[in-house]
């Protein structure tokens, strides 16, 4: 059955906040990567970097949340506004995460800050 780009990444989100990391590394192709824009370098390629990255987050700070403030689609792209807070190192953190869903699960990922 086929999810909808919006509700794959909604999942992520669910599970990012649940610190359910079995969970969140369940929406990610084996092949995905996070990508720094614009100078396109790839910062986590791969599930292995994907899970290490996102579980040492969670270790390190167990409060860790976003709440998302806006979010548009189009088509494959979800397009998050994203406020993270419960992080020991900075009290808030404000981003736009681009994400693409290909076959069910995020291939790709641009975070970007301001």
């Amino acid at each position: 059955m086929s999810e909808t780009p919006e509700a794959i990444v909604q999942r992520q989100v669910d599970a990012y906040n649940a610190h359910d990391l079995d969970a969140f590394m369940a929406t990610y192709q084996s092949d995905a990567a996070y990508i720094r824009h614009p100078s396109g370098e790839v910062v986590m390629a791969g599930r292995a970097d994907i899970r290490q990255a996102f579980g040492d987050l969670f270790a390190a700070h167990p409060r860790v949340h976003v709440d998302i403030t806006n979010r548009m689609v189009l088509g494959r792209l979800v397009v998050d506004a994203e406020r993270i807070t419960g992080r020991a190192d900075v009290a808030e953190l404000r981003l736009i995460a681009i994400y693409e869903v290909q076959n069910n699960l995020i291939h790709r990922v641009w975070p970007l800050r301001g």
